[in-house]
């Protein structure tokens, strides 16, 4: 577990290796179709954090990592925000398996100090991280940061890598608050969206 149980999945598909299975029945290889191509080259270019940039923004953050943080659009647009786009040092993305991200390291194995951020945020990730690493995930965030501010996927993902699922902690809003309370007692949902699909996000944050 100590590189995460599912890394493989994801050095799949940043690797372009296996057979992607996407939304709308895309099915293949990389190479085999110029659509489920792009579909490929797309992973990780997401930016799910774009929607939050403006509420992150107002929590005034003095230093991030931003765990999941693929391609590295999130801290990057900080950063530029900020005014400190050089910085590499108070603003972070770290990533399980993506060569865009500033490091690359597992959610439970962050290697940081303690306190060494003054939040940890992540977006669209915990949902894909196994249910039996999510308490120890929670625990790297109580240590490294001093809050956190989490965007959480409550539906399954259609995309699949080789048949596996890539949403494999798919939960009620209820079992992450409980999970993330442990450590961050005050944790709230502080946003709660529902789209007119089958799509459901929580946005939740807390401060230790």
């Amino acid at each position: 577990m100590s590189e995460g149980k599912d890394k493989h999945k994801y050095e799949k598909i940043y690797q372009k290796k296996g057979i992607m299975t996407k939304k709308g029945g895309y099915v293949g290889r990389y190479g085999e179709s110029e659509i489920l191509d792009k579909k490929w080259d797309r992973y990780g270019h997401a930016f799910e954090g774009s929607p939050c940039i403006d509420d992150v923004l107002l929590l005034a953050p003095t230093s991030i990592i931003d765990v999941g943080a693929g391609f590295n659009e999130f801290i990057k647009t900080i950063r530029k925000r900020k005014g400190t786009k050089d910085d590499k040092i108070n603003f972070i993305g770290i990533d399980i398996a993506c060569p865009g991200a500033d490091i690359i390291a597992p959610a439970h194995k962050l290697p940081f100090k303690n306190n060494r951020f003054d939040m940890a945020v992540s977006f669209d990730c915990m949902e894909h991280i196994p249910k039996e690493e999510v308490p120890l995930v929670i625990k790297e965030f109580h240590r490294v940061a001093k809050r956190i501010y989490l965007k959480i996927s409550l539906t399954h993902s259609p995309t699949l890598i080789d048949g596996e699922r890539l949403h494999v902690c798919v939960k009620p809003k209820e079992w992450w608050l409980d999970v993330i309370q442990e450590h961050f007692p005050n944790a709230t949902i502080r946003h709660h969206e529902r789209r007119n699909t089958p799509w459901e996000n929580i946005v939740i944050y807390g401060k230790k």
